[in-house]
């Protein structure tokens, strides 16, 4: 992986916790598609510059504040998959919620085309073809 892709990949946790669309827009590909966390029990699946901005406004909408941490990257040469820390704080309900789950993302060109959350690594590494041995390989 590059370090571009590395990088990028700090950038887009620290555009989140700042709820900033635009930061995260500049970090995708133009046809960039997900799945969100959330979106996943709505069957929604965000596309382009303008998904992105819808998501991160519905999050916007949803939270007071986020917070996003990368704990733990596992690279390929055009993917990789991250162990996120998600905390966050309703806004409506003041709740606030921790919760730990894995990010798979594919790049072209240095930005970011795809990604989706898991529930466990083997599934998002199953998912951009990393295997449990890439995520337990030194460094």
């Amino acid at each position: 992986m590059s370090q571009e892709y590395s990088e990028n990949i700090e950038r887009a946790y620290e555009a989140m916790s700042r709820l900033d669309a635009e930061a995260m827009v500049a970090l995708c590909e133009p046809d960039v598609e997900f799945r969100s966390r959330i979106a996943d029990a709505d069957d929604v699946t965000y596309r382009g510059h303008d998904g992105v901005r819808d998501y991160i406004a519905s999050l916007a909408e949803v939270f007071e504040w986020v917070q996003t941490e990368p704990l733990e990257v596992v690279e390929g040469s055009d993917r990789a998959v991250v162990c996120n820390r998600f905390r966050a704080r309703g806004r409506h309900s003041g709740v606030e919620v921790e919760e730990r789950f894995f990010q798979a993302l594919r790049f072209r060109d240095d930005k970011v085309r795809w990604w989706a959350f898991y529930p466990s690594q083997t599934e998002a590494l199953e998912a951009v073809g990393l295997s449990e041995q890439d995520a337990h390989a030194d460094p």
